[in-house]
Parts: C-alpha cells; sequence; structure tokens
C-alpha cells in the first residue's frame, strides 16, 4: 500500500510538471502543450494565425475567421479586429465570391444580437450596392 502511494504521487508530481507551461532543461526554457489562457485569448490566437476551417469553405485565413464568427459570441473574440477585417474585405469577397461568403453566412452576421450593427460595413447594411444588385438585404 505505501509503494501504490508512494508510485502515485510521484507519477502525479512528474505530470504536473511536464503539463506546467515552462518546464527547466539544462538551463533552457521550453514550452510544453500546457497553456492557461482565457477562451478569448486562445481565440485571438488562432483569429491571427489559424487557416484551418470549415469543411469545403478553404483553409485560408479569411474561410478561419468566417468559421470563428460562425461559431463564437463576439465577446470570444476581439470586436475592433473583426470590425477591422469586414470593413477590408466585404467588397473584395462580393467580387471574389469566395465559399464561405454565402446569402446564409452574410445574413446570420447581420442577424446577429451580439454584434453591433457599426461592426459590419455600410455596404452590408443598405438594401442594395454596386449596381443595384441586392448584398444579402437589409439586416
Amino acid at each position: 500500500l505505501v509503494c501504490a502511494m508512494v508510485l502515485t504521487s510521484v507519477g502525479g508530481v512528474s505530470s504536473l510538471h511536464f503539463c506546467s507551461k515552462t518546464m527547466r532543461d539544462g538551463g533552457k526554457t521550453t514550452d510544453t502543450f500546457w497553456k492557461h489562457e482565457t477562451f478569448r485569448h486562445q481565440n485571438a490566437a488562432l483569429w491571427a494565425s489559424r487557416k484551418a476551417s470549415r469543411l469545403g469553405w478553404g483553409d485560408s485565413l479569411d474561410s478561419s475567421r468566417a468559421a470563428l464568427l460562425k461559431q463564437y459570441a463576439l465577446r470570444y473574440l476581439e470586436p475592433n479586429a473583426v470590425k477591422k477585417w469586414l470593413r477590408k474585405n466585404w467588397a473584395t469577397w462580393e467580387q471574389s465570391n469566395p465559399r464561405w461568403f454565402t446569402e446564409e453566412w452574410r445574413t446570420e452576421m447581420g442577424a446577429r444580437k451580439d454584434f453591433p450593427k457599426d461592426l459590419l460595413p455600410p455596404r452590408a447594411l443598405s438594401d442594395k450596392a454596386g449596381e443595384g444588385e441586392a448584398r444579402g438585404g437589409r439586416y
């Protein structure tokens, strides 16, 4: 019984050591897989660099961000970064029509209760844009 308790204690301490954010390795600090981050901080890192997206949406940074917007509430993302990204790219997406920039996605973004209306670009809020083509209706 004592041997089992000692082995369990050693195993627990070893696990904590190897899961800690950093561990010392011969005077060198090494990152481990464990990171204690808030959900918002984790999503900020995903927003900045992730390229994985929903199946069929592609593997670009834009498709990844579109999936994050569809999946998570705005409080888990950085609103200013979202606003800047939407306003900078909306007109380009209307021309290039990426796979994820569907009528459904645009309508959902406009109908979200957690999105302030000024988050979307003005052309997304108007009934018509460009040569009189409807761009997702009034949000």
